[in-house]
């Protein structure tokens, strides 16, 4: 084989494949099978460094505590959001109003039940009203009850359909008169038979007239009893006809003499002669003298 070329490194091996002399070795080269094991255990252990220190610095994120520059360059990673589900009630009670304003969609919705009942009321304060509707609906179950009495007018109108629908019925009580008074009119229409049925005497009470006209009839009908008769007398005189036609027998039963007394004329004609009668009966009963100043349209019966 006149024609091998061997270098001085020994790493080459050329041969001449155009050559029909199959002892004609130029042109092709082969790598040296030692250094070519050599470089591949020197890539590994670079993988195996590299990959080592990116473990040492994700244990030093999650337990050294957080500050504004490394918050807020780590929320810009989606992968930040496993991070956020490893956070102790301590670091989380930690976060400032700029850390937790920084917090992205992904984010919040990493947090965990016991993470989110460890914020305080000066954090939930702070949350954006476009940070709001990123709460999941298991998420907004979680809330304690003086947690779901610290949200803002802002907060409390920023609510979904989904996260009023969720509240539950230990929640609902929590909500101040304040808070109640300002729910939209599609947030009022979200509200379940079992919210309706829990709502204090405090809280019907401070139902605007405007939020009243957006009850439905399956919601009007929910109202107990007991929660009947706390109606003031401008909420009376704002329920729509139809809402009235959808008073059950209990309830226009429930009406106390006041609050029949402050029906405005238009919603006396729309009582069902039945409800009327049914009153009237219940009224005489107790020996009270309220029907000449209630004259139902006994015509239409």
């Amino acid at each position: 084989m006149n024609n091998l070329l061997i270098n001085n490194t020994s790493e080459l091996v050329t041969f001449n494949t155009n050559s029909t002399d199959p002892t004609n070795i130029k042109n092709i080269t082969w790598k040296n099978s030692t250094q070519e094991h050599k470089n591949k255990v020197e890539q590994t252990y670079q993988i195996f460094l590299k990959s080592q220190e990116w473990r040492r610095k994700l244990r030093q994120q999650i337990t050294t505590p957080l500050t504004t520059t490394k918050f807020k360059n780590r929320q810009k990673k989606r992968s930040t959001n496993i991070l956020v589900s490893t956070l102790t009630t301590e670091q989380i009670q930690k976060l400032s109003t700029k850390q937790l304003n920084w917090l992205t969609n992904w984010q919040i919705q990493a947090f965990t039940a016991e993470q989110i009942q460890s914020f305080t009321i000066q954090q939930i304060e702070s949350v954006t009203k476009e940070q709001i509707p990123a709460l999941m609906p298991h998420q907004i179950e979680q809330f304690t009850f003086w947690q779901i009495s610290a949200f803002t007018k802002e907060q409390i109108q920023s609510f979904t359909i989904q996260q009023i629908e969720s509240l539950t019925k230990e929640q609902i009580p929590a909500l101040m008169p304040h808070q109640i008074e300002q729910f939209t009119f599609w947030q009022i229409s979200a509200f379940t038979t079992e919210q309706i049925q829990v709502l204090t005497k405090e809280q019907i009470q401070a139902l605007t007239t405007e939020q009243i006209l957006w009850f439905t009839k399956v919601q009007v009908q929910a109202f107990t009893k007991e929660q009947i008769q706390n109606f003031a007398s401008e909420q009376i005189q704002a329920l729509t006809n139809q809402q009235i036609k959808t008073l059950t027998k209990e309830q226009i039963q429930a009406l106390t003499t006041e609050q029949i007394e402050c029906f405005t004329e238009k919603q006396k004609e729309v009582f069902w002669p039945k409800q009327v009668i049914a009153k009237i009966n219940t009224m005489d009963s107790q020996n009270q003298s309220t029907t000449t100043e209630f004259k139902p349209n006994l015509s239409k019966m």
